[in-house]
């Protein structure tokens, strides 16, 4: 991921320093439903590894789970995955006209 946007710095969560962080940054995946509505079956976050400046990059692994939020496994079918960032206290990037990443994602039956 590459900070390109504004001259802000995404702060990070810091466990060993300030702790929470009312306006921090983090990594969200999403897995919706491929109905028009797109309900949000299951949410996962990352932390940025370290304040973001413009410019800078970060490489962030985001674990996706297949078990939706009330925990039951994901029915077999197709899905979209939504990778966005998620500023606490102000929301999804998306909603305020940043694009989020899509990817389809297949749940097989017999897995």
């Amino acid at each position: 991921m590459q900070h390109t946007g504004s001259t802000y710095r995404w702060p990070h969560f810091d466990p060993n320093g300030a702790g929470f962080v009312q306006g921090h940054v983090r990594v969200g995946a999403r897995v919706e439903s491929l109905a028009p509505e797109g309900r949000v079956l299951t949410t996962t976050f990352a932390d940025l590894p370290s304040d973001l400046l413009p410019g800078d990059a970060a490489d962030i692994d985001v674990a996706i789970s297949a078990r939706s939020d009330d925990g039951r496994g994901l029915a077999a079918g197709d899905y979209v995955v939504v990778v966005d960032l998620y500023q606490v206290g102000a929301g999804w990037f998306a909603d305020l006209g940043s694009p989020p990443a899509t990817a389809r994602l297949h749940v097989d039956p017999s897995a």
